[in-house]
């Protein structure tokens, strides 16, 4: 996993990210959308990356690697005004199926954490369709479920004072 700050990642990584999301997020969910919202520079970004190439670190111009996970993390007062947020969760379809989103998901909230402190609530906006995904991580539904870019999502909230522990990697 890297961390980054919008202006710590290279060309590179940025149009790999955003290569994943609009695979996903535009092309597979047949969602017309603007992907790119001015909200990735005050994000910290959270990748899962897979080297093809050992040699090469993967922010080098010669390295070959594809970005198979994602996902944005945002301090308290950014999006929400007294929590964290994560957003643009995404994992690479050729990666499914094989634990990477729990993965993801898992490292987010611990990264949230480490950023922002471990008793900060985070909030995400999840598909209505993967509700019982995130409630294995403790996210409750507090508000009404809202179409976003015709997609419907569910505003969700994980107290961290009360959030159960986070499902080990052993329970993917």
């Amino acid at each position: 996993w890297n961390l980054k700050t919008f202006h710590e990642l290279t060309a590179t990584e940025i149009y790999h990210i955003l290569r994943l999301r609009s695979q996903v997020f535009v092309v597979e969910q047949q969602s017309i959308q603007q992907d790119i919202d001015g909200k990735d520079m005050n994000a910290t970004h959270l990748i899962g990356i897979q080297s093809s190439s050992s040699s090469s670190p993967p922010s080098s111009p010669s390295s070959s690697f594809e970005i198979i996970a994602y996902a944005r993390l945002f301090a308290p007062g950014v999006i929400y005004d007294k929590e964290a947020a994560i957003g643009r969760i995404v994992v690479s379809p050729s990666c499914r199926g094989q634990g990477m989103g729990q993965a993801l998901v898992r490292e987010a909230m611990e990264r949230c954490g480490g950023l922002y402190g471990f008793g900060v609530d985070i909030k995400i906006g999840g598909q209505t369709r993967l509700r019982a995904f995130y409630e294995r991580f403790g996210f409750k539904q507090y508000g009404e479920e809202y179409l976003e870019n015709g997609t419907p999502h569910i505003p969700m909230i994980c107290t961290r004072s009360s959030s159960p522990s986070l499902p080990s990697s052993s329970s993917q």
